[in-house]
């Protein structure tokens, strides 16, 4: 099944081809073409990485618009723990009231899900001995592992994400106090673009429970405005706030907390890339868990943030500082819920490897020859000159049939010099009567000069 929703697309009209989107794609997913970048939709993992590095806006993120909380008769906010890094010196109390003056009914932590989900990781871990695990809780992580490392997706741990458990839950106790699901919208509001992909086209599960997708920075405006109108607090219907434990799940490392055994947590897209090449080798099998998350420094440092990351984690860090330590879960219900996989993936994940040149075999061993013979020719300098991020790329869109040899400059360099070459090769071999009649040609006076008058 192909990724047929992705978050991130291309603004063509504002795409001067640069070709700095190319050289900055984890996944090589984009090429520039006439001019004009394109991103091959089977590679993108909607990182957003493209989205920082072009300096001409045309890599946007498509999420939900702000009207969708129209579509609600009572709306729930799900917090990602990073959104409260975006604000200095305010309480949870006041965010919330903030929001629901921007049209919010209720609110929900996201870092309430968190706790439910690590406390299932810690569980997981003490049943299975397959090492090392993986966090399923970074979309991009996921995503990336199903396209290129599909030997690994064993590895990762079939949890939930803590949004749609903290949807879930929202929902749940709304459900209890009489609300038809029809008149219950649950929007999260998201550090990043991968968030809004995953909830359009789950990958292990039929349907999300969450209904719509906005970012960060379009929620920030209306809840400063509300804030500098000294929103008081009002009450909390739900009572999904999170304890230090989730909260600490907005930045890097959170996932880590009270879990058994020696873990890792690794950070940004090309640190992960690393390790997973690591693993993909055989190798850190004496890691019990490794917590990977695509963005530097964790969900603070989303694409879709405001707040400079190391910021917002100085602003989370002061405010997990003012709440509970630990959370109020009540251990047996949640053994019981466990057992019936009430957090576990509805479906198993499969790959959705991208690497096959073709569905023949026999024509894919053709085209990986054609590509490796293209490749030796090519210079190894991986300029990005030609539109493809790299010599190997641009070999393997030449063995396609999608790009040719000229598009390397230095190998248009080459032919122009061979074909100028060539060109003076036959003017030497121009026979000599030819030669003559044209010196001649270049001696006949020319009509109205002074040998006609003479």
């Amino acid at each position: 099944m192909s990724l047929s929703f992705h978050s991130v697309r291309l603004i063509e009209e504002e795409c001067k081809g640069c070709t700095n989107c190319i050289k900055h794609c984890p996944t090589e997913a984009i090429r520039v073409y006439q001019g004009k970048a394109r991103i091959r939709d089977e590679l993108c993992i909607d990182c957003g990485e493209c989205i920082r590095h072009c300096p001409n806006h045309a890599k946007q993120s498509f999420l939900d618009e702000i009207n969708i909380l129209n579509r609600f008769r009572y709306r729930i906010a799900l917090l990602a723990p990073s959104f409260f890094g975006q604000f200095p010196q305010n309480s949870v109390e006041q965010i919330h009231a903030a929001l629901k003056l921007s049209g919010f009914s209720s609110i929900a932590h996201v870092g309430r899900g968190a706790e439910y989900v690590s406390l299932a990781v810690h569980e997981y871990l003490k049943q299975h001995s397959r090492r090392p695990l993986i966090s399923s809780a970074c979309p991009t992580v996921v995503r990336l592992i199903q396209i290129r490392y599909e030997e690994l997706i064993e590895n990762i741990v079939p949890i939930e994400s803590p949004m749609e458990i903290a949807a879930t839950m929202a929902k749940e106790a709304l459900r209890k106090k009489g609300y038809p699901d029809g008149d219950v919208g649950a929007v999260f509001i998201s550090p990043c673009p991968a968030k809004s992909s995953v909830v359009k086209q789950p990958f292990a599960r039929e349907k999300s429970a969450v209904d719509g997708v906005l970012g960060m920075r379009q929620v920030y405006g209306l809840v400063l405005n509300a804030l500098s109108k000294d929103a008081v607090r009002v009450g909390d219907e739900l009572g999904m706030q999170a304890s230090q434990l989730g909260m600490a799940w907005g930045s890097r490392g959170g996932e880590l907390q009270k879990l058994p055994g020696m873990h890792l947590s690794v950070d940004g897209i090309y640190n992960v890339l690393n390790v997973l090449e690591e693993l993909d080798m055989g190798r850190l099998n004496d890691v019990d868990f490794i917590e990977m998350q695509a963005c530097p420094g964790g969900c603070v440092g989303g694409p879709l943030t405001v707040q400079n990351g190391f910021v917002a984690k100085a602003y989370l860090d002061t405010l997990c500082s003012q709440l509970p330590k630990a959370p109020s879960i009540d251990y047996e219900e949640f053994m019981r819920q466990y057992r019936g996989h009430r957090f576990h993936w509805e479906n198993p994940l499969q790959p959705r490897s991208v690497l096959s040149m073709d569905e023949d075999i026999s024509r894919a061993l053709v085209l990986i020859q054609q590509q490796e013979m293209i490749a030796e020719k090519l210079p190894g300098l991986d300029c990005g000159s030609c539109g493809s991020p790299t010599c190997q790329s641009l070999a393997e869109d030449i063995a396609r049939g999608l790009a040719s040899e000229n598009d390397c400059i230095f190998r248009l360099r080459e032919s122009l010099q061979h074909l100028s070459e060539e060109l003076w090769d036959l003017v030497k071999q121009v026979p000599p009567t030819l030669a003559k009649q044209e010196d001649e040609k270049t001696r006949e006076p020319k009509e109205g000069s002074n040998d006609d008058h003479n």
